[in-house]
């Protein structure tokens, strides 16, 4: 309470004096700079660093400051792969934080790798969870975590705040978006998992889920209107007709090539499972160049209101055919990000790129696929139906 009243004297301090011989706000052409806004987000996200890294007291596990570390030799380890890394051992000095032992001292082996697979470096400064049953037993002192509350923070509210400054009440209302479609999510899956959901349920559960995040996007972009009502059924349908599209292909070719097994320790029928992570997948950016295109048909409706059906279908087509090419791609990289490692290391292991990509990419490839195939069929049926809204407006039908 003491940081933000301090940060709020602070703040009155600042502005009176900008007040009194500077200018709140600078206008030059298109930039515009509004310093009090600017202070106020480094000042707030300073107060939440300084609250995040001090605030041990409010956990019930213990935790401990690295205030000191001392690295000892380090032993070269090769595998049968001829792939080297390195084990070293590092003595920590800790401070405990909080809990009955605050202020005491206490120290800690920890040995680590060079490629920390299964392990992490310490480093001076960091706070680590530790599990600490008595002083008396320094065997039975573990550390059990990092606290990553810090990290954490900073990376969250640098991406809201830069989303509120930029984007304004379109920012706001993108977070708003992010923040049900998560509830609903983790409310999905919680049903999922309370019912044993079988392979009907499951694709149920998880295609309403899609149909009510589809609604609750389609309302905060565009409000109670016709280009919302465009975006739901045009994305709808087009997410639903891939999907169908996808299935009766794989389903004539049985399946032949996806290891499903590699899904992991998953405890329902996996393909409906895959199924339904394919429909979210698609639904994300069968909306976006659903949006793109439906926005810019109807701001070309009001420029220039003298076009006619042909005029709109031509341009929604030119705008589909730009955006489809670079959103099928960040998709593809996407993919590519989150299978690099696990790629890099099955091939480390002695395994040639077609029994990797097999195991480990073919999912994957797949959903990015059937992702392409839904963004493919929703630049027809959203032109269309742009279109045909746009055409009949101006000819007062």
């Amino acid at each position: 309470m003491h940081l933000f009243i301090s940060l709020a004297t602070i703040l009155i301090a600042i502005k009176n004096y900008l007040g009194a011989g500077l200018p709140l706000k600078i206008r030059h052409n298109l930039i515009h700079i509004n310093w009090f806004k600017l202070l106020l987000f480094l000042l707030i996200g300073s107060g939440g660093y300084i609250f995040t890294t001090n605030n041990a007291h409010l956990y019930k596990s213990p935790i401990g400051q690295v205030v000191a570390v001392q690295n000892h030799h380090r032993t070269a380890q090769t595998d049968n792969f001829n792939n080297k890394d390195y084990q070293q051992t590092q003595t920590l000095k800790l401070k405990v934080l909080n809990g009955s032992y605050r202020g005491h001292f206490i120290k800690l082996d920890n040995t680590f790798s060079y490629s920390n697979a299964y392990d992490l470096r310490y480093h001076r400064g960091q706070q680590l969870f530790l599990n600490l049953p008595s002083l008396k037993k320094p065997s039975a002192i573990m550390i059990t975590g990092m606290k990553r509350d810090t990290i954490l923070f900073s990376i969250t509210y640098l991406a809201i705040g830069l989303l509120l400054l930029i984007v304004k009440v379109h920012g706001l209302m993108a977070l708003i978006s992010v923040l049900l479609n998560a509830v609903f999510f983790f409310a999905a899956i919680k049903i999922d998992v309370v019912t044993h959901a079988t392979t009907t349920n499951v694709l149920v559960i998880f295609g309403l889920l899609a149909v009510l995040l589809l609604g609750i996007t389609a309302l905060l972009t565009f409000g109670y209107s016709k280009q919302a009502l465009i975006l739901f059924c045009s994305s709808l349908s087009s997410t639903f007709l891939g999907l169908l599209l996808s299935i009766i292909i794989l389903t004539k070719t049985g399946y032949n090539g996806i290891n499903f097994e590699m899904m992991g320790y998953v405890t329902q029928l996996r393909i409906p499972l895959y199924l339904a992570g394919s429909i979210l997948g698609a639904l994300g950016a069968v909306m976006d160049v659903a949006t793109d295109i439906t926005a810019s048909l109807f701001v070309l409706s009001y420029q220039n209101p003298t076009l006619n059906f042909k005029d709109f279908m031509r341009a929604g087509r030119k705008i589909g055919q730009s955006v489809m090419g670079p959103l099928i791609n960040v998709l593809f990289l996407i993919f590519i990000a989150g299978t690099l490692p696990m790629v890099i290391l099955t091939m480390r292991n002695g395994n040639n790129f077609s029994y990797t990509f097999a195991m480990v990419m073919s999912l994957g490839i797949v959903q990015s696929i059937i992702s392409g195939i839904a963004i493919a069929l929703t630049i027809p049926i959203t032109t269309i139906l742009t279109s045909w809204y746009c055409y009949q407006k101006r000819e007062g039908k």
